[in-house]
């Protein structure tokens, strides 16, 4: 059997970028929208993907590969866009 920690690791560095990146996106397309709402419509599938793999695998699981962090950031991302808008604006 191989060991698949080196692959994991460099998926997973490459999945960090995109966890951020791709809920920006969706911010900067829908700035009139709230955090909330934006949250509900474009994260419930995060959420469920939370929920669904915390029954399913082991919290350590989780937590090593990134999966659990890498969504929380996604979410966060999406419900607090328009500050993270408004602080680039300021600048």
């Amino acid at each position: 059997m191989r060991d698949l920690g080196r692959e994991v690791l460099e998926s997973n560095l490459s999945d960090v970028p995109a966890d951020i990146l791709i809920p920006l996106l969706i911010v900067f397309m829908t700035p009139k929208m709230l955090g909330l709402e934006r949250m509900l419509k474009f994260g419930f599938g995060f959420m469920y993907y939370i929920i669904s793999t915390l029954f399913l695998l082991k919290m350590p699981d989780i937590l090593l590969t990134g999966l659990g962090p890498c969504l929380i950031i996604s979410l966060a991302v999406l419900f607090y866009g328009k500050e993270l808008l408004n602080k680039a604006e300021e600048k």
